[in-house]
């Protein structure tokens, strides 16, 4: 019974990504709250199938989720798990909130051309 309430609420908590190549390409990214090294930086979105993945600086690519709105991803950097929660704020830009070692930081990402 437990895995399958499990399985139901994976599914209904990821939904599928419409138009994926809107986010798909190279952002820069800008967290002036963030330790030094990662106050400026790349992420790189690609396209698997009907998965999205997210990476940034070297980490493991990490799967994007969709949920009302809102994109989530979950990354290992430095042997610590960072949640991402972004939206779309205009073509070319998106902001959300990245929470490492509970704390949280503001994160802004800018669409390469």
């Amino acid at each position: 019974m437990l895995s399958l309430l499990t399985l139901i609420l994976a599914v209904t908590a990821s939904a599928k990504i419409k138009n994926p190549q809107k986010l798909v390409g190279t952002w820069t990214t800008f967290c002036s709250s963030a330790p030094y090294d990662y106050q400026k930086g790349e992420a790189t979105i690609t396209q698997e199938g009907e998965k999205l993945l997210f990476n940034y600086k070297g980490s493991m690519p990490a799967e994007i989720n969709y949920n009302k709105g809102t994109y989530t991803s979950t990354l290992m950097i430095e042997g610590a798990d960072v949640v991402l929660n972004f939206k779309p704020t205009s073509k070319n830009q998106m902001e959300g909130i990245a929470v490492a070692m509970d704390s949280e930081y503001k994160i802004v990402f800018t669409k390469k051309k």
